[in-house]
Order: C-alpha cells, then structure tokens, then sequence
C-alpha cells in the first residue's frame, strides 16, 4: 500500500510564523536521468510542469517555507531539496552534496523498469559509500504515462519491501501533480521527527564502471569549482549558468564545451581570487588535455 500521511497533510501548512525559529533541514532527489526529478521538484515547489526535457548540470538547490506540526506543535520548515544529476560518473559532485543531507526521495520512471532496478544497483549503494543513513521516502514517477496503475503499485510495493523500505512509497506524476506534494511532505515531517532511518539493502551494487573521460573531467572541474567558491550551494548557480552558455551536454560532453565551460569558470574565478585564477585554470586544463589524450584524468 501507498505510504499514507491523512494524519499529517493537513498539517502541513506553506505559511510560516515569523517569530518562531526555522527548522533548515536539508533532503537530495536520487535517480536516474530523465526520470522526472526536476519536473517534482518544480510541481512540489512551483506548482508548474513543463514537457521538455533539461539535465541537471551538477545539482540544482530549491528551497521552499514549511509549518510543520511537530510533538511539542506547529514549526516553522525551510527545506531545501537538491536535484542531484542523474548521469553516471559525476561521483565528486554527488559527494559533495550528500555531505550534510539529513534526507533522501529516490525517484524512477514507472515505464521503465531498468531505472527502479538502478536505485539498487547504484543509487542506494551510492547512498552506503557517502555514509549516509537518513530518512528514505521512495517514488515511482509518471504514473499519467503508465498502462497499468495496478501493476505499478505491486512493483513499487515489491520493491520497497526488498530494499528494506517498510513504509512503500508512492506513485506520483509530476504533471498531473499526483501525491508529489505528498512525498515532500512526509519526508520533511519524517527528517522533522527524527524517524528512524531505514536499513537499505543493496543488490549486485557497482558504481565504479567505465565513465566517459569527459564526463570524469567535467565532475572533477564542479567538484574543484565548488571546493574553491566555498561549497555547492554557493557555487552550483555559476556551474548551471556557465555550462549553458559553454553549450555543454552534461550526458555527452565533447571536449570543446568543456574547454569553454572550463574559461567562463575561470572569469568568475578572477572576480574572486585573481592571484590564483590562472594557477586554477591551468590544473583544469591539464585534466581536460589528459582525458583527450586518453591519459589518466
């Protein structure tokens, strides 16, 4: 059965009292690509919905105002989801935004079956290397595109019991907005309430594979960018901004986007720090000629 918050819902208000505390509390959206994860966080934060599809470069932060009623009554939320990029190999910056997350949504596409088999393959096993041991809430998206909403629920019940998820999940659609907010909700009241993480169970996990040298550069670039910008949450607004204008293909990059994508950084880098900046850009450099020349990044 699909986790049920009747009890909760109607206590989830997006107002907030501006004499309480604010209880900042931090949750990540795991999956593959193109599996809906930017769509939810939109349709959870926005309301809004759009058919095209963008890749998430890096990680994108979204933060949204919350009263949440705890033990002791209503508190004040600001929960803050990272859309983390779905491709493989972009391990430094899955790392660096897992540090300090207090949840998780692990999100795949109920018309294909092979991104539910990745959360355990290589998501959930992601989760176990970063140490991570929070609150899970599990979501089989684009429920508006599936043949067979029964069926759908089955797997997502079959699978939850196997990843050793007792509370299930939900089926959402991030189009028609079905149970998206209900997913968010019960994570952050769950991070809120300090439940008890669950014991994830990994199957066959390998997330070290063979990963596009460009793919490898460009993670090791964001990794260093945000390392020198002073965290992800700071950084990853330049990272998005820089590689759109670079036109890079954060599943595909070919080696002249990075090239440009590694220069616009560096013009924000001399803004900040110019004694270093060519220093920076210089290293960078060095691993995208490595990778071209197929020498070890």
């Amino acid at each position: 059965m699909e986790r049920s918050i009747g009890h909760l819902r109607a206590r989830f208000k997006y107002r907030s009292d501006p004499f309480k505390t604010v209880h900042k509390l931090a949750a990540a959206l795991l999956g593959d690509a193109a599996v809906g994860k930017t769509s939810l966080v939109r349709r959870f934060m926005l309301d809004q919905f759009s058919d095209g599809y963008l890749a998430t470069v890096g990680a994108k932060p979204m933060k949204k105002n919350l009263e949440v009623q705890a033990q002791a009554g209503p508190e004040n939320v600001q929960l803050l989801i990272w859309d983390v990029v779905g491709q493989r190999g972009y391990h430094g910056v899955q790392d660096r935004v897992l540090k300090g997350i207090q949840g998780v949504v692990l999100g795949y596409d109920v018309t294909r079956d092979a991104t539910r088999e990745s959360l355990r393959t290589y998501w959930i096993p992601r989760m176990k290397e970063a140490d991570l041991h929070v609150p899970v809430v599990i979501v089989g998206n684009k429920l508006d595109l599936s043949s067979d909403r029964w069926a759908a629920l089955e797997e997502l019940k079959s699978f939850a019991r196997q990843a050793g998820l007792s509370g299930g999940g939900f089926l959402t659609s991030a189009k028609t907005g079905e149970r998206v907010e209900d997913a968010f909700v019960l994570l952050a009241g769950e991070i809120l309430g300090g439940a008890v993480p669950p014991s994830l169970v990994a199957h066959d996990g390998r997330t070290t594979m063979e990963v596009d040298p460009m793919v490898s550069v460009v993670d090791r670039v964001i990794t260093d960018f945000c390392d020198e910008f002073g965290g992800p949450e700071r950084a990853m607004v330049h990272v998005q901004r820089e590689a759109a204008r670079a036109g890079l293909d954060i599943n595909a990059p070919d080696w002249q986007a990075v090239r440009h994508f590694i220069e616009n950084l560096n013009d924000i880098d001399r803004g900040l720090r110019a004694a270093k900046a060519t220093d920076t850009q210089a290293r960078r450099l060095q691993w995208l000629w490595e990778a071209a020349n197929g020498s070890p990044v």
